[in-house]
């Protein structure tokens, strides 16, 4: 800070200059002479606005260039391993997928068959009964409640989340497993029924959608007092 403040002295001092002239600046236009002081002062700082914007670009531009080099040396690289990273995952996530599916279809078809013997067990347990083979009847009844015992264990994998149906560690121990993620496409923007989305947009972008409402030429929304205002210019 020390160096810039002596490479650019003279800048600083223009500015503490224009800054004494403001402080004796008209408050209040009731003249010419106060209008003209005002677009002196308008345009002096203007000019010199841009003469320091200037001075921050050229100090700046080794940062800047010292920054895109490194980023370039950096960034390569690691755009390759993203890719690597996001190519890999793509084919796990395939693979889980169809684990799950696997595992899911193979459940409901354990639990079908499963229901299905409950039910024959049941119907043979009641024409045990009825023929008096009281004996069979019983062994059928159990037979049917360890078939109801089967098939609620298999439901209960048919309805596991993902991450149950696929967690597993490989052979050199790492921990892997599916997660669902809730994703969206749009498929017509107009629709959109942007009133649920209120609470989650920042109120820098509502105003900023306003803005570009109003320069469209959009003179009425609800709740937007939307006025002219004189603002002056000097050049």
């Amino acid at each position: 800070m020390d160096r810039l403040s002596d490479d650019h002295r003279d800048l600083l001092n223009r500015v503490e200059e224009l800054a004494a002239r403001a402080n004796n600046g008209p408050r209040e236009i009731k003249s010419d002479d106060d209008l003209d002081a005002c677009g002196q002062l308008s345009l002096d700082a203007a000019a010199l606005t841009k003469e320091l914007d200037a001075a921050r670009v050229e100090e700046k531009r080794p940062y800047l260039e010292a920054g895109r080099d490194v980023d370039g040396f950096f960034g390569t690289p690691i755009d390759r391993l993203k890719r690597i990273k996001t190519a890999f995952e793509g084919v796990a996530s395939a693979y889980m997928r169809a684990v799950a599916e696997r595992k899911r279809r193979e459940a409901e078809e354990a639990a079908r068959k499963a229901r299905e013997e409950e039910e024959a067990r049941l119907e043979a347990a009641r024409k045990a009964a009825e023929a008096n083979r009281l004996k069979t009847a019983v062994s059928h009844q159990d037979k049917a409640i360890d078939a109801s015992h089967r098939a609620e264990e298999a439901e209960i994998v048919a309805a596991a989340p993902v991450e149950d149906l696929t967690r597993t560690t490989t052979a050199s121990g790492i921990a892997a497993k599916g997660k669902t993620e809730w994703d969206f496409e749009i498929e017509d923007f107009q629709a959109i029924p942007l009133d649920r989305l209120r609470m989650l947009l920042k109120r820098a972008e509502v105003e900023a959608a306003i803005a570009r409402a109003i320069k469209n030429g959009e003179r009425n929304i609800p709740g937007v007092r939307i006025f002219e205002r004189v603002v002056a210019r000097f050049r």
